[in-house]
């Protein structure tokens, strides 16, 4: 556990030499000193308590004079590990005026659920972390929206456990500059499917494609130039980076030419949403 205060409003005339820290279990009226010498720090990470008990603590600082009243004793708390950071924190879209951000939860809980996270910023060059989200965010993803065009960010997050115990930051996502950031639709598909493929009738057919692009793209697929979507036996699904067709139990009207294309939507100043699309011949599908 770590116990953290604030220094004194006044020192009594004399510089503050340290901190004197003391615990005791609240059925008890036995305080007990946790450090021999003066900490300097306005923090202690306590190691001496059993882990699930309740303890409270209370602080009393140190000059020239000698040491003076202890603090009013803390709420009670169970003592217990902190929970680890959030991983592989991602900017996954830039915009004129947002930023989104995914992360995956902390390898270790600390013993306890994780309950949110905090997403916090800072406009480079300045020190200054902010808040992002002032209400719980139990999703691992979030936009942060209100940015500057044109300004560089950071961003970490902080994740929180039932114990109401935090983390320590994430990683940090480096600078980020606030522009649209546009990158062409992209088709990565296998050599097979760019031939002329045979199924035998009740064969399940399945087409699939890594896909990117920025903002993200919408996926559309189509036979014989109409479009296509889920129903009956055809399943389509689509997420950031993959795209995939299923057929179950093929018949031979499922036979034609199957195209896949992707369309980016970019937002101009003057108001207009030209929307790109990009259909890679080689991904023409006669079965």
């Amino acid at each position: 556990m770590v116990v953290a205060w604030s220094k004194p409003e006044t020192d009594g005339g004399s510089p503050i030499i340290g901190y004197h820290i003391e615990c005791k279990e609240p059925s008890s009226i036995l305080w007990t000193k946790l450090n021999r010498n003066p900490v300097s720090e306005n923090q202690f990470k306590v190691t001496s308590v059993e882990e699930g008990l309740i303890y409270e603590f209370r602080v009393c600082a140190e000059n020239m004079a000698g040491v003076g009243p202890c603090s009013k004793a803390s709420e009670p708390a169970a003592a217990r590990d902190q929970c680890d950071p959030p991983n592989n924190l991602t900017v996954t879209n830039i915009t004129n005026s947002s930023v989104s951000l995914s992360w995956e939860k902390p390898e270790y809980d600390g013993g306890a659920k994780i309950t949110g996270y905090i997403v916090e910023h800072k406009e480079l060059p300045e020190n200054c972390w902010l808040k992002c989200n002032f209400t719980n965010l139990q999703d691992t993803f979030l936009e942060v929206t209100g940015l500057t065009e044109g300004e560089e960010y950071d961003f970490h997050v902080i994740a929180k456990n039932s114990a109401d115990l935090f983390s320590s930051p994430s990683e940090t996502t480096g600078p980020v500059t606030v522009q649209h950031d546009v990158e062409p639709p992209k088709i990565i598909l296998e050599d097979k499917f760019r031939q002329v493929m045979v199924f035998k009738a009740g064969d399940l057919l399945r087409i699939d494609a890594d896909i990117s692009g920025r903002p993200n793209p919408t996926v559309f697929w189509s036979k014989n130039g109409l479009n296509i979507g889920t129903k009956g036996r055809v399943e389509i699904t689509a997420t950031k980076m993959h795209t995939s067709l299923l057929i179950r139990e093929s018949v031979r009207k499922d036979s034609g030419q199957y195209i896949l294309t992707l369309q980016s939507t970019v937002v101009l100043h003057l108001g207009l949403s030209p929307a790109r699309s990009w259909t890679d011949p080689a991904h023409l599908l006669d079965l």
